[in-house]
């Protein structure tokens, strides 16, 4: 286990937080709606914050009734060379002019979270440098 350092921010019970400079491109499709499966077409979408629990996105795409509404997507988006796809719940969104950001609660297995925080530690060292 990191307990030193810029890695300390890792440490597995400690909530973090990871803004990327750069957005890192995403696709999501709206899965459920309530308790209902469905199939949306595919959009576009960046992340902008990453944390083990959840995403910070933005997209074009203004996805309406988030209040009224429970939303599941899936997104999928490319990390150090590896494809990541995740389920989340919309749980916010703020409206701006040019696009939307929404916060994700992602539905995840531990060992999956585990994988994604372990890539995401290497990508920090290496936008680092």
């Amino acid at each position: 286990m990191q307990t030193r350092g810029d890695d300390m921010h890792f440490k597995r019970n400690e909530p973090f937080r990871y803004e990327f400079g750069q957005p890192i491109p995403a696709l999501f499709n709206i899965i459920r709606i309530n308790n209902r499966e469905v199939e949306s077409s595919g959009g576009q979408a960046e992340i902008i914050e990453v944390s083990p629990e959840g995403l910070r996105i933005k997209s074009k795409l203004n996805i309406p009734d988030i209040k009224t509404n429970q939303i599941m997507l899936t997104i999928s988006f490319e990390l150090n060379n590896k494809i990541f796809k995740f389920d989340g719940y919309i749980v916010w969104k703020k409206e701006l002019s040019q696009y939307t950001t929404y916060g994700l609660k992602l539905v995840v297995e531990d060992e999956k979270r585990e994988e994604f925080i372990e890539e995401l530690k290497i990508f920090t060292k290496q936008s680092r440098k």
